[in-house]
């Protein structure tokens, strides 16, 4: 008895999010109801058959029963691929893998024969195998003498061979798979799994869960071609010497010693790209000319994102020597459009927009030292980097509490931290250790009560699944669980009962219950980290900006004599409702005794500013229109002076976010010069943003 792939991902989904319907798992899957009642039907006759309770389907939920051994055996599953059936698409990716990796002629009736489907159903794959080569410049084609083949650089070739590796892994029984298809005994895969914790302890490196798992794979799959002498020979646009003197080199080297001694120069150069690209926790060493280049293009990034977000960063050096090691595999993954794999983060555009839009503008030191564009994957990674180091500097992890939590993640450093940081703010009444990987879970010796892990463990340990990157839904819906768990203390279960008493003191209650409920559904609700989260109300949406500027803070003026007369006007709002000291007007005219250029947006709107502890009270803003305007920073005219106090790292940036926005939108800019009163400046704004607010909700059905 197996569970196909459907049920597997469905089964999977309800153990992360037990509150999910039916309904939205059709939305989520592409499934119609029939689809999903029929997939839960196959995954209760399994857990029958192993003992297990059944999950039950009330109004529309699937309900897990509350033994969490299901979890456990779950994850170790039947492994038992003669009974599993390929869905569409790992077919595909299989018979990829057979053309690239098996030595015989590939044809359509042993295609056929090995999957067990009709040759209409192989035909039918093998179309849309051409979809997927499609912006890869290669192609498919079938000759008798050679039977199925691509044609195309073999640098490609090997892309589509890493493809096609990530998303069997995946699969049910996905290690199992690639050995029968890619034809790898279980000893090879063993003999270079031992050989890359060989490489671990003799250069001091660390891989990840998944790099473990999917490196055996691919380095024996780039043998193979080398072994059938299918080799590189275009020109990498690396020199020899940048590579040959780092530790993934001599990693290299360590790997092919016993049985490919012979391995030409470029195939060990494209051997030690595949490990320098790997995730690694703690990359190796490099020198040559360019680091240090890459390291002042890092460094100027970041400066140009604290002009951009008005944000001094604490401990930047320590954030520099973070983005240094990840930029140092990451540039070969840039520069050679080597594959990545960041499926975990497909959720962090909406979580982190805001950081993400001041990233996206402060790129060009980097983007000029590489001489290309950045890829959107790699973006994300430099916002994961920066709003991690911002919530690490606006959190408290609590050290007493009785409650011990773990956190494991596969998926390296970056991404581990951040699951780690969000649970710190969903549970401020846990202690969190630091997050741990697969491995070092399984050695991890200190005293635990709960595990929040992004992967199935063996355990006997209470155990929560969760997405690596959560929604607002999701946080919520686990805190609830905790709660209903007993984990998070009295004063978390009790709250309920005495907020009720109070409310029964006051008022008659028609229906205990449901207040009951929706008390739950607000106080058990995550404290939200509103700096990181758009999906607040619209309210909130809307007057980020315009109850910071508001009629009493903004001024109107025909001239001033000059820029320093003009700031210390601007200010006066701000000194006048006590946000900032005498202090912190002098302290910008002292920092900006001209107009500097990454203090205007978009050429309009000057956003002087000056560190939190030179003066500043409480956040706030104010904005001065000079009507004939003063000399700009490149000898245009700037109309708008809006001064800025800050009292963190983050409360200020999503007003700033919206302020820069308005700065690009001309026609606004337009009206803002034509009003004639403070208020109708304040009326324009609040026009703007909630132009903006309907925007946002129309394309997202908010």
């Amino acid at each position: 008895m197996y569970i196909d792939e459907r049920s597997n991902k469905l089964f999977e989904e309800i153990i992360r999010n037990p509150d999910i319907t039916n309904k939205k798992l059709q939305e989520k899957f592409g499934l119609t109801r029939r689809q999903v009642d029929y997939s839960f039907s196959k995954i209760n006759d399994w857990l029958g058959k192993k003992g297990e309770p059944l999950i039950q389907k009330v109004q529309g939920h699937y309900r897990l029963p509350a033994d969490l051994s299901l979890i456990n055996n779950f994850s170790k599953g039947d492994k038992d691929i003669s009974l599993y059936i390929p869905s569409k698409e790992e077919r595909v990716y299989l018979i990829i893998l057979m053309i690239l990796t098996r030595d015989e002629e590939i044809s359509l009736p042993g295609l056929a024969d090995k999957l067990e489907v009709s040759k209409n159903t192989i035909l039918n794959d093998l179309n849309l195998i051409k979809e997927i080569i499609e912006d890869m410049d290669v192609t498919f084609e079938y000759t008798r003498e050679t039977g199925y083949h691509f044609i195309g650089e073999e640098w490609n070739k090997r892309v589509l061979i890493i493809k096609s590796i990530h998303n069997i892994i995946r699969s049910h029984g996905g290690e199992s798979l690639l050995q029968e298809f890619m034809d790898i005994s279980d000893e090879v895969v063993k003999i270079i799994h031992n050989k890359i914790l060989e490489i671990e302890e003799k250069l001091n490196l660390k891989f990840t869960d998944i790099d473990l798992s999917i490196l055996p794979y691919s380095l024996q799959g780039i043998l193979k071609r080398i072994k059938k002498q299918k080799l590189i020979h275009q020109n990498f646009s690396i020199e020899y010497r940048e590579l040959s003197d780092t530790r993934e080199f001599e990693a290299v080297s360590i790997f092919l010693e016993d049985s490919f001694k012979d391995v030409p120069r470029s195939e060990k150069m494209y051997l030690t790209l595949q490990l320098l690209t790997s995730k690694a926790l703690n990359a190796g060493t490099l020198t040559g000319e360019e680091l240090p280049r890459l390291k002042q293009a890092l460094e100027e990034m970041l400066t140009a994102f604290e002009n951009k977000a008005m944000i001094n960063l604490y401990e930047k050096d320590l954030l520099l020597e973070k983005l240094f090691v990840h930029f140092k595999p990451a540039y070969y993954r840039i520069k050679y459009n080597l594959t990545t794999n960041y499926e975990a983060l497909e959720k962090f555009n909406e979580e982190f927009s805001t950081i993400h839009y001041f990233v996206l503008q402060s790129l060009e030191p980097l983007e000029d030292f590489l001489k290309c564009l950045i890829p959107e994957e790699e973006m994300i990674f430099i916002t994961l980097f920066i709003s991690s180091h911002i919530v690490n500097h606006n959190e408290h992890n609590n050290l007493n509490s009785k409650v011990k939590a773990v956190v494991v993640c596969p998926n390296g450093l970056t991404v581990s931290k951040l699951m780690e940081k969000s649970l710190i703010s969903l549970f401020p009444e846990m202690f969190f250790y630091t997050a741990m990987s697969i491995r070092e879970f399984y050695q991890f010796s200190e005293e635990y009560d709960i595990i929040f892990s992004a992967t199935p463990l063996q355990t006997d340990k209470p155990l929560l699944l969760v997405n690596q990157v959560m929604d607002e839904d999701e946080k919520k819906k686990l805190r609830q669980r905790l709660i209903q768990m007993e984990l998070l203390g009295a004063d978390s279960r009790n709250q309920f009962t005495d907020i009720l008493n109070t409310i029964k003191k006051h008022s008659k209650i028609l229906d205990e219950e449901n207040l009951i409920k929706d008390l739950q559904t607000i106080l058990n609700a995550p404290v939200e980290s509103t700096h990181l989260n758009p999906k607040r109300s619209v309210d909130t949406l809307q007057k980020d900006l315009d109850r910071l500027l508001t009629s009493e803070t903004i001024q109107q003026v025909d001239e001033a004599d000059d820029w320093q007369t003009a700031l210390e006007l601007a200010a006066q709002p701000l000194l006048k409702n006590g946000s900032i000291d005498q202090g912190y007007i002098e302290a910008i005219k002292e920092d900006f005794p001209q107009v500097k250029d990454y203090i205007v947006l978009s050429n309009n709107i000057a956003i002087p500013h000056a560190e939190i502890e030179r003066g500043s009270n409480k956040l706030g803003m104010s904005l001065l229109h000079i009507r004939q305007g003063i000399t700009n920073w490149d000898g245009s005219k700037l109309k708008f002076i809006v001064v800025l106090s800050a009292v963190d790292k983050h409360q200020h940036l999503a007003a700033l976010l919206q302020l820069s926005e308005l700065s690009e939108d001309k026609e606004v800019m337009e009206s803002l010069q034509n009003c004639s009163t403070p208020t109708e400046v304040h009326q324009c704004i609040s026009r703007f943003l909630d132009n903006k607010v309907l925007r946002s909700l129309s394309q997202s059905n908010f």
